[in-house]
């Protein structure tokens, strides 16, 4: 008797749910005792040695001691083939995961300085990174494990709503499993967006070295405002009329490019390592200009003639190469947009910048200075 064309479907999917169930449980067990591993040799073991130390009562792991006792319930749930309410029930406790992305960073700002402060923390971590079960791994490594693992999580989720079948109780619990999840990982992957940007914002910083700089970042509203709290701050608005801008790098497919804002007073630096996201900002400033100018000439001068405006400042220096453009530009920055990592700064030269800023006109020494974007 054949079968049919959904039997022969539900077949198939049971076969891949199978396969993916397996896996994630031999990688949530190993995933379990390498947390056991970690609370049981830095966390227990320190708080019982140096008790008396503050780092002691905040932990040195995190949210890992509380991220065990959850994953040992969804350990047991997996292993007795109820996996789609074992993370119904896990879905229920991802704030650990979310509180443990949040503090990792100063965890480890505060590893760093108790290891050079303090010569017996610096023994007591050399002595526990020693030990064979963890494999040579330091502490800082370690503490990445959860941040890993959800993202695992996201991608088996995936793999088993995919293969069960729609409308049933275990589809119901993974989907809702898997947006809890989801929501985890795009927490986890805006925080090292941001971890990313501010090293980035830190090499220009270095390559500007010399100069009177300010690094500038976005400047969340406050969580609990009622209206703007997913929203950024204003952190500083620039007259329209004393803006030049300038495209320094990417007149070439490349990868990103560097744009040059020019003020009386201030010159701003905007980066991007998306050549596409480049290209829009600079077309969408020089159409910008073009209104504005547009305007203001109608105003001024009803009767005369529309005139193309030149994108080429008359007083620019002769030596400027011929691909770079120079605008009078309108704009009101409110706040920089992150981006990945752009190798372009590498490609940066100051000498470049101080040719530029000599053709400037001369700047007050009260507010002037850089400021660096990263778009």
């Amino acid at each position: 008797m054949m079968e049919s064309p959904l039997q022969d479907q539900r077949r198939r999917w049971e076969r891949k749910r199978g396969r993916t169930a397996r896996e994630l449980l031999e990688t949530e067990r190993t995933y379990v005792e390498e947390l056991e591993l970690i609370t049981k040799f830095y966390d227990e073991v320190f708080r019982a040695r140096c008790g008396h130390m503050k780092l002691a009562q905040e932990g040195i792991c995190g949210t890992i001691p509380s991220i065990v006792k959850v994953n040992r319930s969804l350990l047991i749930s997996l292993e007795h083939n109820m996996t789609s309410s074992g993370f119904h029930d896990f879905s229920h406790y991802l704030h650990l995961y979310k509180k443990h992305a949040d503090c990792i960073g100063a965890t480890k700002q505060a590893l760093q300085v108790q290891i050079t402060k303090k010569k017996s923390f610096s023994r007591f971590m050399k002595l526990q990174e020693s030990r064979p079960e963890l494999q040579g791994r330091t502490l800082e490594k370690l503490l990445e494990l959860p941040l890993h693992r959800a993202m695992r999580y996201r991608h088996y989720l995936q793999d088993l709503v995919e293969n069960t079948f729609p409308g049933s109780s275990d589809s119901t619990h993974l989907n809702g499993a898997l947006l809890a999840v989801s929501d985890v990982c795009d927490h986890i992957e805006n925080l090292q967006m941001i971890q990313e940007n501010d090293l980035q914002l830190r090499r220009v910083q270095r390559l500007l070295k010399g100069r009177r700089i300010r690094i500038l970042s976005p400047a969340p509203c406050h969580p609990l405002h009622p209206v703007n709290a997913h929203k950024f701050c204003c952190r500083a608005v620039y007259p329209l009329r004393e803006c030049r801008v300038e495209k320094v790098l990417g007149h070439t497919q490349s990868q990103g490019g560097l744009i040059s804002l020019s003020f009386r007073r201030e010159k701003l630096l905007f980066m991007s390592s998306n050549q596409q996201d480049m290209n829009a900002w600079y077309e969408s400033l020089v159409t910008a200009v073009r209104k504005l100018h547009a305007e203001t000439s109608r105003q001024t001068r009803p009767d005369a003639p529309h005139l193309p405006i030149m994108t080429e400042i008359q007083n620019a220096p002769a030596a400027r190469a011929p691909k770079r453009h120079h605008v009078d530009l309108p704009v009101d920055f409110l706040h920089p947009k992150v981006s990945q990592d752009d190798p372009l700064c590498k490609r940066l030269k100051t000498s470049e910048l101080r040719k530029e800023e000599d053709s400037q006109p001369a700047m007050s020494d009260e507010g002037s200075g850089w400021k660096c974007m990263i778009l």
